[in-house]
């Protein structure tokens, strides 16, 4: 596998591994039970892997490099899509529909 291959792949594994961290504790903060267990399944998944990878080949400073990208890059894309689905849910009027839903449920 080419270097620029490798790197390119820990850039995203940082990627995907931060960006599902962030959307979990959104789903954690908002007390959604599947979302969060799934979004930390993946997320301990990913950190395991990219753990046993690194450690194998902790001489090449570029990778450790690389995933670093992808991990501060991650957070970032989590946030803006967060953002993003509470516009959304604005827009929908989701959010009234909760409070009925919890007067309702108060009751």
């Amino acid at each position: 596998m080419s270097q620029f291959l490798l790197h390119l792949i820990y850039i995203v594994v940082g990627l995907v591994e931060t960006f599902i961290a962030t959307m979990g504790f959104k789903f954690l903060q908002r007390n959604m039970i599947i979302p969060v267990f799934i979004t930390d399944w993946v997320y301990n998944f990913l950190m395991c892997y990219v753990l046993v990878t690194l450690v194998k080949d902790t001489q090449n400073v570029w990778l450790i490099v690389s995933y670093s990208t992808g991990y501060a890059l991650g957070g970032v894309f989590g946030i803006i899509f967060d953002k993003y689905l509470a516009k959304l849910a604005k827009s929908k009027g989701l959010k009234r529909w909760k409070r009925k839903f919890l007067k309702r449920i108060k009751r």
